[in-house]
């Protein structure tokens, strides 16, 4: 995938997490992908042996490992978590692909820290225009949600571990005990373009997972006015620091219950201002200046991966 940056430098932005028709929330991959890196290694080379590139952005440590086995460009890694803390194989590769790249970014302050070098800390961006507070009635309508039911929104797949599905039905029977009646919505494989409505035909958003790095989830529901109930992962805590109408704390099926409960509200929302430091324009104006400080600082002599095994 390409883009000009707009500011006059062009970007070749390696990854193997891109969206597809049948998978549009895919951002993971898989060790049975590990033989596709053997083919993208010749398919990275001739793209930049055209010089059509300033730099090459590579997202996720094994692209990363990938991409710096070419010296023509720069290259800029952006590190999203699992591949520093989910996979034991997987850490020490991404760790050496930083060492070899020009500039390592993460996306959290956790990830940062596992990396164990100096790095940039720079979040995926949002839509705030896209994501904002809309019409309750008319999107629970479009969903199917009973006006009068509790609508709580998992963030993820039911199928990724991680992701701690089995902790939100725990929190989900529990409300159904105490007499709630309960609908459950997913952000599981419906179109993109669908994802703010279904924002807004949530009652909560419920993180329930074991890890996460920055997640996209929690920065479109606070654009989007949406209660959040989260577990203290990655930068979460960070993130809803002051959000109102917000929970953030060590997984406890009877304390998260309790927190719904307490967090929801039938007032008007509005989107909550800790959202607008996740503004797509704002990060892309970061990553803009990442771009120019290691074109600016580019020198191509000399074999990366010798200088960082002699180290």
């Amino acid at each position: 995938m390409t883009f000009d940056s707009g500011a006059g430098l062009r970007i070749l932005v390696a990854t193997n997490v891109y969206p597809t028709d049948d998978r549009p929330f895919r951002g993971h991959f898989v060790a049975e992908q590990v033989l596709n890196y053997v083919r993208a290694v010749r398919q990275i080379r001739a793209a930049v042996r055209t010089g059509a590139y300033d730099v090459l952005h590579a997202h996720y440590g094994l692209v990363g490992a990938v991409a710096v086995l070419q010296r023509r460009v720069p290259v800029v890694i952006t590190f999203h978590g699992t591949d520093l803390s989910y996979s034991r194989w997987q850490r020490p590769i991404s760790r050496l692909a930083a060492r070899l790249a020009s500039r390592p970014v993460c996306v959290s302050q956790a990830s940062r820290a596992k990396l164990r070098i100096p790095a940039d800390h720079l979040p995926c961006g949002i839509d705030t225009a896209t994501f904002a507070p809309g019409d309750r009635k008319a999107a629970r309508a479009a969903w199917a949600v009973p006006e009068d039911s509790l609508a709580l929104l998992f963030a993820g797949r039911r199928d990724r571990r991680v992701k701690g599905y089995g902790r939100f039905e725990q929190v989900r029977d529990l409300l159904v005990e105490r007499g709630r009646q309960v609908h459950e919505l997913r952000l599981e494989n419906i179109p993109r373009e669908r994802v703010p409505e279904l924002m807004a035909a949530a009652d909560v958003l419920v993180l329930t997972s074991h890890s996460e790095g920055s997640p996209v989830a929690v920065m479109e529901a606070l654009a989007a006015g949406v209660p959040i109930v989260a577990t203290s992962v990655g930068d979460v805590p960070d993130m809803l620091a002051g959000a109102a109408y917000c929970y953030v704390g060590e997984f406890d099926a009877a304390r998260f219950a309790g927190a719904v409960e307490g967090v929801e509200h039938d007032g008007s929302r509005a989107a909550a201002p800790e959202a607008r430091r996740f503004d797509g324009d704002v990060i892309a104006t970061e990553l803009v200046e990442i771009y120019r400080g290691v074109v600016a600082g580019w020198r191509p002599e000399g074999s990366p991966v010798t200088a960082a095994l002699a180290e």
